[in-house]
């Protein structure tokens, strides 16, 4: 079935990942990519991709080693959604002309900007105060 807004499978499961982690945050263990593919039946590889742009942006930090695995940079309640979204995929755009830096001729006057930036606006407010915590 088509859909207008769809979500990207690399951040469903980029937040399998950041959830799990944070299941397990307070107890101070590791989780392994290994693990949470088995667990959702998911390509370890895929994962593999996933968690790197997670770690780059400081988001998850990694251990290797026969006990090693991947553990949150910090508690579940301060990292939100958003952050997620934006390590993943970018921030969130619904139409180019809102970009930062586009400039679009008819800004002033499209009316139809008004309405995607009010649907923009609420989308990014409401992934903003969703925290990992909230997701457990």
């Amino acid at each position: 079935m088509k859909s207008i807004f769809r979500i990207p499978m690399r951040i469903h499961h980029g937040l399998l990942i950041m959830t799990e982690l944070a299941a397990v945050f307070k107890k101070k263990e590791l989780v392994t990519l290994e693990k949470i593919a088995e667990k959702e039946k998911i390509s370890q590889g895929f994962l593999e991709e996933i968690a790197l742009a997670l770690r780059r942006s400081n988001l998850i930090k990694g251990r290797r080693g026969p006990k090693g695995g991947y553990t949150l940079t910090q508690n579940p309640n301060k990292i939100s959604v958003s952050e997620i979204l934006e390590a993943l995929e970018g921030p969130v755009e619904l139409v180019a002309c809102l970009s930062a830096g586009n400039n679009c001729s008819t800004e002033k006057t499209c009316t139809n900007r008004k309405v995607w930036k009010r649907i923009q606006d609420q989308i990014t407010n409401t992934l903003d105060t969703i925290t990992l915590s909230d997701l457990i």
